[in-house]
């Protein structure tokens, strides 16, 4: 007997909250520290070198893995999304998942980064210009790849918001203050008056929390039956 197309929905929406979960494991393996927000944004770069280095690599290693996860989240997206503008859903799902990919990319990176700076803080002074122009080149290389998901993520979160607000999907419109840009803003706001030791878990890990609220709250607004049934039932 197969399972409901609901059933397949809700377990890859739980996958993509265990997606986001992760992730945000991983951001706190990478640059943990029991400090306020603005100590966190003001000493990232020291908090990171002092960083243990097998906790900064593991962190670094769960990107590939939260990536797969996420995924499944963001065709669970889709179907509740897609009656009755498919068209416009693939749109989002796949700017969302090009947004994911550069962002696990990016996140991997960090280890690379890490290694830098720790290199960087603990060479001679003859090493010091070397060591520090692979840091900045690293730098450059990792901003690069990080404007890839803000220029595929934050059109795809807002076109999101307002497919949820106006009633074009299975969503309920209120859902659309829950959508991943709004948490994230709010988050990013208040990240540097948050006091410790939460200072690194909203300063850090602000965009995966964000989807992880998302995805919580789509999963427990998912009901029997939903438009996307009913759309597989009828094409």
């Amino acid at each position: 007997m197969s399972m409901p197309m609901h059933e397949r929905i809700r377990i890859a929406g739980t996958f993509g909250l265990a997606g986001a979960l992760l992730l945000a494991v991983g951001d706190q393996c990478l640059y943990f520290a029991a400090a306020s927000g603005a100590d966190f944004l003001h000493g990232l770069r020291g908090i990171v070198a002092a960083a243990p280095t097998g906790r900064v690599l593991f962190g670094a290693g769960l990107a590939p893995i939260a990536a797969l996860l996420y995924l499944a989240g963001f065709w669970h997206v889709y179907m509740r999304l897609r009656a009755p503008h498919p068209r416009i859903a693939a749109v989002i799902a796949i700017g969302l998942a090009l947004c994911l990919l550069a962002g696990t990319t990016y996140h991997a990176l960090w280890g690379a980064k890490a290694l830098a700076m720790k290199a960087t803080l603990g060479a001679t002074a003859s090493a010091q210009p070397a060591l520090a122009m692979l840091e900045a080149q690293l730098q450059a290389f990792a901003a690069n790849v990080y404007l890839i998901a803000e220029i595929s993520g934050y059109p795809s979160a807002v076109l999101l918001a307002m497919m949820i607000a106006a009633g074009r999907s299975d969503y309920p419109r209120w859902l659309a203050l829950l959508t991943p840009a709004i948490p994230l803003v709010i988050l990013q706001f208040v990240a540097p008056y948050t006091p410790a030791p939460f200072g690194s878990l909203v300063g850090g890990s602000a965009s995966n929390l964000s989807f992880a609220l998302f995805f919580a709250a789509s999963i427990a607004t998912l009901h029997e039956p939903i438009r996307a049934d009913v759309s597989c039932a009828s094409s």
